[in-house]
């Protein structure tokens, strides 16, 4: 069986004041199909860079990144975001909402990009409780109601790989762990291939492998049920 994710070699350095520092130092990943990948690790470890890249949505100095047999960063521009919007959903900080179009609107651009029936849309709303701001600028939300809106958009049409970055910090407990089961539930249903980057405490009772980053490195990779026992 071939792999959903894969980060070969990747390297990425950023300058700040004179000083280089690698966000991302020699990343090697594979992600199987249907399988939910935790990133964890202390803030600034490279989690949100590694998601981006992998994305297509930050270029590595070095190194390689796949969706199924697709080089992402060996597209066009154009072709990046089409194939995006029709293979991945993204909670990250580099695919925010289109702040000029309503929440609705954000959500039908998504299920027109990707060629898809729009037939879960209404319980992905209602389960996301976003009916009452469907007409609202993402401006107009709160931070958790823009945060329910970005997954409302990464859950639509079904796309085959989701990557989140921090999907349950702006939520309540109680949609949290909603959330964390729908995500489960997808992996477990053959619908969808799930790496997402978090502190949440409950991601092992819900992941199949917990990957550790720190300065930019991958310092474990256990199955979930052994991540308390390894640490």
């Amino acid at each position: 069986m071939g792999s959903a994710i894969v980060a070969c070699g990747l390297w990425k350095t950023f300058e700040s004041g004179g000083t280089r520092a690698d966000a991302i130092a020699g990343v090697d990943l594979r992600v199987s199909p249907d399988e939910f990948v935790a990133l964890v690790g202390p803030n600034g470890s490279g989690k949100s860079t590694l998601l981006q890249i992998i994305a297509g949505l930050v270029p590595p100095d070095a190194g390689s990144a796949w969706i199924g047999d697709v080089d992402v960063h060996a597209l066009a521009e154009a072709d990046a975001v089409r194939f995006r919007r029709r293979h991945l959903g993204l909670v990250l900080p580099g695919a925010r909402l289109v702040p000029t179009l309503s929440v609705a609107e954000n959500l039908a651009l998504v299920v027109r990009g990707g060629g898809e029936r729009p037939g879960d849309l209404q319980e992905i709303v209602h389960f996301l409780g976003l009916a009452e701001h469907l007409g609202r600028l993402p401006s107009r939300l709160s931070s958790g109601e823009q945060q329910r809106a970005a997954i409302a958009r990464a859950l639509v049409g079904r796309r085959p790989v989701i990557l989140a970055d921090e999907p349950t910090g702006n939520l309540d407990r109680r949609m949290s762990e909603r959330l964390l089961s729908r995500l489960r539930e997808q992996c477990d249903s053959r619908v969808a291939t799930i790496l997402l980057a978090g502190h949440d405490p409950r991601l092992p009772s819900y992941a199949d492998r917990i990957v550790v980053l720190r300065r930019g490195r991958i310092d474990d990779d256990v199955p979930a049920r052994r991540f308390g026992s390894s640490r």
